[in-house]
């Protein structure tokens, strides 16, 4: 569970005024013609107590400014002296370790929902290896999301609108539905090429 290894961090969690004002301005400037498009974000996992127990060193550094993140590798010179050598990689946007969830969910998720009601399609998904924080990252993301999305239903000129929803877990190579007793699922692909989940159960 990634969420276990996110305990421990060196420092307190703590709200991160630079984010808080990015997620402000991006709602600010969101309307009709102005969709969110594809966009990759990263978010920086702080060192976890085993990591402190062992010694491991942080040796990467988020600029939330210039969203970008700095790897400092640790190099062996010819007469085995160390140095560090800085790698810079850009993102859309960069979170460094004292960023909620609930910032990063007004930063990247909330966007999205703003789209699905302007004849838009939006998927989230997040990508790192094992004990990198993506479920303690994405767990409560769904959550807030539905609520958002029933907000923007409850609004009178939205009342003809109708919310269904579909569940489903891909593990390896096998496909679970979450809303029926995880029924193993088959996804296969119809005549017009369109991949489709076959027997999903939608509600």
């Amino acid at each position: 569970h990634d969420g276990d290894l996110i305990e421990g961090p060196m420092q307190p969690f703590q709200v991160s005024p630079v984010s808080d004002a990015r997620a402000a301005a991006a709602q600010q400037q969101l309307g009709p013609a102005d969709p969110p498009k594809i966009r990759v974000v990263v978010r920086k996992r702080p060192i976890n107590k085993k990591e402190v127990e062992r010694g491991d060193e942080d040796i990467v550094e988020m600029d939330m400014r210039s969203n970008c993140v700095l790897v400092n590798e640790t190099k062996l010179k010819v007469d085995l002296t160390k140095y560090a050598e800085r790698h810079q990689f850009n993102f859309d946007e960069a979170l460094d370790e004292y960023v909620t969830n609930d910032q990063v969910y007004r930063v990247t998720v909330a966007p999205l929902v703003h789209t699905l009601f302007q004849n838009g399609k939006a998927t989230c998904f997040a990508y790192g290896q094992t004990g990198s924080g993506k479920t303690f990252t994405m767990s409560p993301l769904p959550i807030r999301a539905a609520a958002d999305i029933l907000q923007y239903i409850a609004r009178p000129e939205l009342r003809d609108v109708s919310l269904f929803v579909s569940c489903f877990e891909i593990y390896g190579n096998k496909v679970f539905d979450l809303l029926n007793m995880r029924k193993k699922l088959n996804i296969l692909e119809d005549g017009k090429k369109k991949v489709c989940v076959v027997g999903l159960k939608v509600g």
